[in-house]
């Protein structure tokens, strides 16, 4: 099961269905724990389940309402998040959004898997979206990509300007209320052209947040590109074409364009949350390391790893090498797959040894 819309199955399979399921196994993957499938009483009805025994139990019942998230945690065997930092964050009381007493009972039956990454898709080897494919070998591809994404962004065509790229959605999630204010910073203590960086911004998402992207590039049209609704061909080309990818999300269960980053020889700069914990090394703590970290979530913090990763772009021979660590790193669903394997059978043996107890 997947989070919050299908967290009552193993509630209905265990009230209605307990002889045909008493053999299977019920694992909950927890994609986002800010989204719990929270509503008022009023919503019960809908859930088809007797009220007498699961509206005034706490089965179901949660801050004044019904929560199936939490239903689905109580009555899965297993239960798995999408990285292990995260599995440790969503025990705390800020990221677990109120559900912390109940997930902290299950600690010891929940586990982080990372998602994977589609390398059919996501890969300049094979990307068809791209003008240029290329690997580790032939790099020059990526420089090309990097001119062609200027060009489609109106941008200066520079190759000894680093460029920033930002795909994701517009929210608050996202870091853009940090990065935003982060970017104005920099951009504007510049006094060259040739100083400084470029930034292109993919996304759809809070009106508020549109009309501040849009207002930083129409205040530094040669310097800042937007995109503001989602494009699949732009998407691509932003992990091809850019130098440096900004993840700086407030949380992320796990994040995928970071693997994607990593991929295409592009290195993340993210914030050191969930997943972005677990798969993104910082070149100054890591002799293999794979892009820039911050701890702190602060535009301090955030405008002063900018500085840090910008100025490493400037020194060909060591950035280089950092790109190919990033393209050689496995993220696939390979490993991915093995693990959801071995929590199912680990679901199967919990199961078992349930059912020999109660014998």
């Amino acid at each position: 099961c997947n989070d919050w819309h299908t967290a009552l199955a193993p509630v209905y399979a265990k009230h209605y269905y307990a002889d045909e399921f008493a053999a299977c196994p019920f694992v909950l993957t927890l994609h986002n724990v800010a989204y719990q499938g929270a509503f008022g009483d009023d919503a019960f009805a809908a859930t088809g389940l007797p009220k007498s025994k699961y509206f005034k139990s706490a089965e179901l019942r949660h801050d004044g309402g019904i929560n199936l998230l939490k239903a689905g945690v109580q009555h899965s065997d297993l239960l798995t998040t999408v990285s292990p930092t995260y599995a440790k964050e969503i025990q705390g009381e800020q990221e677990s959004r109120g559900l912390g007493d109940v997930l902290r009972e299950r600690a010891d039956d929940l586990e982080g898997v990372l998602n994977g990454a589609d390398y059919a898709v996501w890969s300049p080897d094979v990307d068809t979206y791209i003008p240029v494919r290329y690997t580790a070998e032939t790099l020059n591809g990526k420089r090309q990509n990097k001119a062609e994404l200027q060009h489609r962004c109106g941008l200066p065509v520079r190759p000894t300007l680093p460029l920033l790229g930002f795909v994701g959605r517009l929210t608050e999630q996202k870091g853009l209320d940090l990065l935003i204010p982060a970017l104005r910073e920099l951009l504007s203590g510049l006094e060259s052209e040739r100083d400084g960086f470029q930034v292109v911004c993919l996304g759809e998402g809070q009106q508020q947040i549109k009309e501040a992207l849009t207002a930083l590039a129409e205040e530094f049209p040669t310097r800042v590109a937007t995109f503001l609704e989602y494009r699949e061909e732009i998407a691509h080309l932003i992990q091809a074409g850019s130098d440096i990818l900004l993840v700086p999300s407030r949380f992320e269960p796990c994040g995928l364009t970071q693997l994607y980053a990593m991929r295409y020889g592009t290195l993340p700069l993210v914030h050191a949350t969930g997943g972005l914990a677990d798969t993104v090394l910082d070149t100054d703590e890591h002799e293999h390391g794979t892009g820039f970290v911050f701890q702190e979530w602060s535009t301090e913090a955030l405008v002063s790893t900018i500085e840090r990763a910008t100025a490493r772009y400037r020194q060909y021979r060591q950035w280089r090498p950092m790109m190919v660590h990033a393209m050689s790193r496995d993220h696939s669903w390979e490993d991915s797959a093995r693990r959801y394997v071995e929590v199912y059978k680990r679901a199967r043996k919990k199961l078992m040894a349930s059912d020999d107890a109660a014998e």
